[in-house]
């Protein structure tokens, strides 16, 4: 009885965080966002507007990842596989929009206009900035 209280908890808990993702891709995606809004603490203005970017296809890969944990016990062993994988391709996505803000349509549309972290970096460094 305990493991199942504590699985009902846990879900609660992931689920409440999806929520909260998609929340704030809403707001990043409407440009609603609070500053505060970021999943970084790095004091570089450049990487915390590059995480804010990422956040539509963290949020979709979080979805998915819990989505297909809470389905396991219904569904089998595949749900959780697949969620890992989704998980992995959501966060491939989401450091490909941080670094170089590519494939642009999962990028906000006030957004599209700049500069990848890595792009905006190699461009300073090489003397083109």
């Amino acid at each position: 009885m305990a493991d199942r209280a504590f699985e009902i908890v846990m879900a609660i808990v992931f689920w409440s965080l999806c929520i909260g993702a998609a929340y704030a891709a809403y707001l990043v995606w409407r440009d609603d966002a609070p500053l505060w809004l970021t999943l970084t603490r790095s004091s570089d203005e450049a990487v915390r507007r590059g995480h804010q970017r990422g956040v539509v296809p963290f949020a979709a890969a979080w979805l998915l990842f819990v989505g297909s944990l809470t389905a396991e016990p219904f569904v089998g062993l595949g749900a959780g596989v697949a969620g890992i994988f989704a998980f992995m391709v959501g966060l491939l996505l989401h450091f490909l929009i941080v670094w170089f803000n590519r494939p642009r349509f999962l990028v906000p549309p006030h957004m599209r206009d700049d500069v990848g972290v890595l792009t905006a970096w190699w461009r300073g460094r090489a003397g083109h900035g």
